[in-house]
Parts: C-alpha cells; structure tokens; sequence
C-alpha cells in the first residue's frame, strides 16, 4: 500500500476518485496527499476530502453519484470496451468459428464463486453431443486440474487455461458466440465486448455488481443463506443448484435467437 501511495503521491496529482470504497483504497487516495480525493463515507471515508453516504446501487449507478462531484454525467449505462490497436489473437483460434467459451474458474482465493468441475464436464459433454457445429474454449486459471481434466475429453475442446496474456484473452472472448462465466473479470469483458455472457452467480448478489445489459443472462439461486459473500463452503450449495441441463438450455435459446 505504501508502494503504491507514494508512486501516486510522486505524480502530485489534484484529484483522486476512489471508485472501489474499501479500506486499502481510502488509505491510498490519504497517503497519496491529492488536493481532493472523492468517494463514499464508509470503511476509512473519513479519510477523504468530498465524501457522500453509502447506498446501495448497481455499479455504473455508484460511481456516477461520485462523477456527479465534479460534474460528470454517464449519458449511455452501458459497458464498453475501447479496442485496442494491435490484435492479439492466440494462431490456434484465428480461423476458427462457432465457438462457445467456459470459464473454469472465477478465483483461487474466491472458492465458493467457482462451478463444480462434474458440472462443466457434463455441459461440454451436452454441447458435444447436441451441438456439434460448435467447439469449446476453456478459459481460466491454468493450475486447476480440471483445465486438463477436461481438455482430454474431446478434441473439440480448445483448453486456453492460463495459456493467454490479458490482451490476449480479450480478443478470445470477442471471438466467442457465447460465454459462460463465474461471477469474475471475464463476465464483465464479456458484457463489454457485446457477447452473449451467461453469468452463474452464487455467493454474491448479482444486481450489486452488474448492470443489466440485453447480452447478459443471469442464472442464481436464492437460498436462505443467499448472499453470503463467503470465500470457503463446504456445501457450495447455491452453485451446486445451478444444473448443467439449465445452461445448456439457456445456450439453445441464446443461439435460436
């Protein structure tokens, strides 16, 4: 943290927009002396110079409340993603088609986001079996051993796990007909590049942390732990209710349309 502070605080900048609202984030914005810094009065908020009360809104809704400080308005809610100049296609996807994408996996820390593995088997499987103008690209991290697991089981599934750069894995999202995604970074890329993204949400409250888009598909759970936010669970019981026959129906009425 003092890293960081004292890399901004060498750039002298006059405003800081703390967009993230956590303890780290409003001690940074502190130590990093700007003439102004902005955000929410909650955690460490007293620590800022413009501070405004904490309600609960969905992302795009939060931070145009702190634009709003310095005369900011969102015009279009909506995510966009801002292409970049070069492509950065990995070669064994440039030629291909009719591609649809999994994420494996949401977070090494964040347990109780990720889908079970028998569950991701038996969906390559249906897509395979129902689908067989259609491959598989398996994104996520690349020490699992499902990402292996899995890549053995049909030649038609292309195991990307932790084979791709960030750049890189922009530009594999964008190449998908669909992604199907955790609640992690790729969903909201996803979101963004304008794919159709089926989100599988179990710990965390998906209208906390999305904004609502025609490209996204939610599929959760409310159970009476729903939502716990907690990184371990035995059980895992709100991911373990989402069926892979349910996404797999969700896929088809995605691609019929």
């Amino acid at each position: 943290l003092l890293k960081i502070s004292f890399s901004l605080l060498k750039e002298n900048y006059d405003y800081i927009i703390d967009f993230q609202n956590n303890l780290a984030s409003h001690l940074i914005a502190f130590l990093s002396f700007p003439r102004y810094s902005f955000g929410y009065r909650r955690k460490l908020g007293f620590l800022l110079r413009k501070k405004i009360k904490w309600r609960k809104l969905s992302p795009l809704e939060s931070q145009e409340r702190l634009l709003s400080l310095l005369g900011v308005k969102i015009k279009e809610k909506k995510l966009s993603f801002w292409e970049l100049k070069k492509e950065f296609i990995p070669s064994i996807l440039k030629d291909e088609k009719n591609l649809i994408g999994i994420n494996i996996s949401a977070s090494r820390v964040w347990e109780t986001k990720n889908w079970p593995p028998e569950y991701i088997e038996k969906l390559i499987k249906l897509i395979i079996s129902s689908l067989s103008s259609y491959k598989i690209v398996l994104i996520g991290e690349e020490d699992l051993k499902i990402s292996q697991r899995l890549s053995l089981i049909h030649p038609k599934v292309i195991n990307l796990c932790g084979k791709t750069t960030l750049k890189e894995l922009i530009y594999v999202i964008k190449k998908l007909d669909i992604l199907i995604t955790p609640d992690s970074a790729p969903l909201h890329m996803g979101i963004a590049l304008g794919i159709p993204v089926i989100g599988l949400f179990g710990p965390t409250d998906p209208f906390r942390h999305i904004e609502k888009q025609e490209n996204l598909f939610v599929i959760f759970k409310k159970l009476d732990c729903s939502f716990c936010y907690r990184h371990k669970c035995k059980k895992k019981e709100c991911m373990r209710r989402i069926s892979p026959q349910e996404v797999f129906k969700m896929i088809k009425k995605i691609l019929k349309k």
